[in-house]
């Protein structure tokens, strides 16, 4: 498709917004319903498939509509457009948390609470009653840096400290083995200036 025309537009929003079938829409314009679904992937390119773990570690498949908002750049937003995307995340994913389940407006999970006094609050960002000050947070992948989507404050410094913090150590003792003599030295003075 060279050039997605006001005609493109006019089928592809029968079927995002008026929930017509493709191949009804196919029909009326004069095309298959394989031609309709690349006017969409052209207008609305799909989300990218994102993955997370939930609180006993199972991965979770987050899937988007065409269309949505969602995900985006967690760090191109500044702090009243991440607010207002965790807001149209929770309306989104009906006021439930993606790490736990539970309601947005509620406490955590029971598990989630009962291990919260197991959790290293030195190595989250900022101190343990700032992290917990706004009781909902938006999630967000830090490979990808995509956002994925509203988790309980608790649940988010629970997600960094059983999953991402063992991933970065991990990571960082594989690059230390790598290294040797001078360079090994080199890198672990860098990491021991930067966590002081």
């Amino acid at each position: 498709m060279k050039k997605i025309t006001a005609r493109h537009r006019q089928a592809v929003d029968l079927v995002v917004n008026e929930h017509r079938t493709m191949v009804s829409v196919g029909c009326e314009f004069g095309v298959t319903a394989g031609t309709i679904r690349r006017w969409m992937k052209a207008i609305y390119p799909p989300p990218p498939k994102q993955e997370m773990v939930d609180m006993y570690g199972n991965p979770i498949e987050i899937h988007h509509e065409y269309g949505s908002p969602f995900p985006q750049r967690y760090r191109d937003l500044n702090t009243d457009q991440r607010r207002k995307l965790r807001d149209e995340y929770v309306a989104y994913f009906g006021g439930r948390c993606l790490y736990c389940d539970g309601q947005l407006d509620d406490k955590p999970h029971e598990f989630v609470c009962q291990s919260a006094d197991q959790i290293e609050w030195d190595n989250l960002p900022g101190s343990k009653e700032g992290f917990l000050k706004n009781p909902v947070h938006l999630h967000h992948d830090h490979k990808t840096g995509l956002t994925l989507g509203p988790v309980h404050a608790l649940c988010n410094a629970h997600s960094w400290h059983y999953y991402e913090l063992p991933v970065r150590t991990h990571k960082l003792i594989d690059k230390i083995g790598s290294l040797s003599g001078k360079q090994r030295e080199e890198f672990v003075a860098r990491v021991r200036k930067r966590s002081c």
